[in-house]
């Protein structure tokens, strides 16, 4: 029996591998789930608005995915690990407006496992604003994709309302 020993930065690094290659296979794995049920994809997104505003949804995630990746490289060389748990925070609040939790659920996750590694409180978030200078530029890219979450969330609401 092999003994696997899986210590705190490999999980991590699992969780972020994990999260990368989901997020860019996304959009594949929803042509192949409507194939798999035998739904004509072209005939679903032109008779169902739902199932259209999913498509476009699934093509927004390889982008986001290739995000993640970025923070996952910029955690490896500029250990700036509080931006990068904001970042990400502010991705898993954006996939909970989009209503898709497994996804927001696996970055909480992340950012858990991030805080245990790095052994990081709550109340250092509170310096991290007031001893380093805020940019806006940091953020940037999460809060663009925390409002085209909200826009996505009102578009499912108008078509879950007619």
């Amino acid at each position: 029996m092999i003994k696997i020993k899986m210590t705190s930065k490999k999980i991590i690094e699992f969780i972020f591998n994990l999260i990368i290659v989901v997020f860019f296979a996304y959009p594949f794995l929803l042509i192949l789930y409507t194939q798999f049920l035998g739904i004509d994809l072209q005939k679903l997104i032109s008779m169902d608005p739902y199932w259209n505003i999913m498509f476009i949804q699934s093509f927004i995630t390889p982008f986001i995915g290739f995000y993640i990746l970025q923070l996952k490289e910029r955690l490896a060389n500029d250990r700036k690990v509080e931006t990068i748990i904001l970042q990400l925070l502010v991705l898993a609040i954006g996939f909970l407006i989009m209503g898709n939790a497994t996804f927001s659920i696996t970055i909480f996750i992340l950012i858990f496992y991030l805080f245990y590694y790095w052994k990081i409180k709550i109340k250092d978030f509170q310096y991290i604003f007031k001893k380093e200078n805020f940019s806006f530029k940091d953020y940037l890219v999460p809060l663009t994709i925390l409002s085209i979450a909200v826009i996505i969330r009102i578009m499912l609401n108008l078509v879950s309302n007619t």
